[in-house]
């Protein structure tokens, strides 16, 4: 059985969602979507062109609804980025991003726990880099999500892109 730390995070720890309601009223901006995406901009080691999926499939995505990000932050900023699909078609976990200096601090079950809840299913499709696979397997296992397939090649040459709960729409690559 796997276990993870709990409350080695010291409050105030808030949750909050980037969503097109959000973005309507003005509650999140563009700048609030840049200084997120500061957050994740080192993952194109991973996911190159991770800019352009950003501000071209993301961005449009929360504007039309189908798209959210969850944050988890402190009072001093952004601890954790989370970008989901939400789709009668797809329901997927498309990024999670612990900052470094909250690693191993408990805040990837309680993320990842938001995002099922937001997606409203215990099972959604999340795809990890080979690479990275060793850093999410213990959250994996936690969760119950089941390897569905492996794609070589599929955002870096050479690399396997590790799907789970289900298989990859390759014509989307998001």
């Amino acid at each position: 059985m796997v276990t993870f730390q709990r409350n080695r995070l010291r409050p105030p720890l808030r949750l909050t969602s980037v969503n097109k309601a959000t973005l309507e009223s003005g509650e999140h901006t563009a700048a609030d979507l840049d200084d997120i995406f500061a957050h994740v901009r080192d993952l194109d080691r991973h996911y190159p062109d991770i800019a352009h999926w950003f501000y071209q499939v993301v961005v449009p995505g929360i504007a039309a609804g189908h798209r959210s990000i969850l944050l988890t932050e402190k009072v001093d900023g952004i601890a954790g980025v989370a970008i989901i699909k939400n789709c009668p078609t797809e329901k997927k976990l498309c990024t999670l991003r612990i900052m470094p200096e909250f690693e191993g601090a408990g805040l990837g079950p309680l993320l990842f726990s938001a995002c099922l809840k937001s997606l409203g299913t215990a099972r959604p499709l999340i795809s990890v880099s080979c690479t990275q696979y060793d850093r999410y397997k213990r959250l994996f296992s936690y969760f119950g999500f089941l390897h569905k397939a492996s794609y070589k090649g599929l955002y870096r040459p050479g690399k396997y892109e590790l799907s789970f709960n289900g298989l990859l729409y390759l014509e989307a690559r998001d």
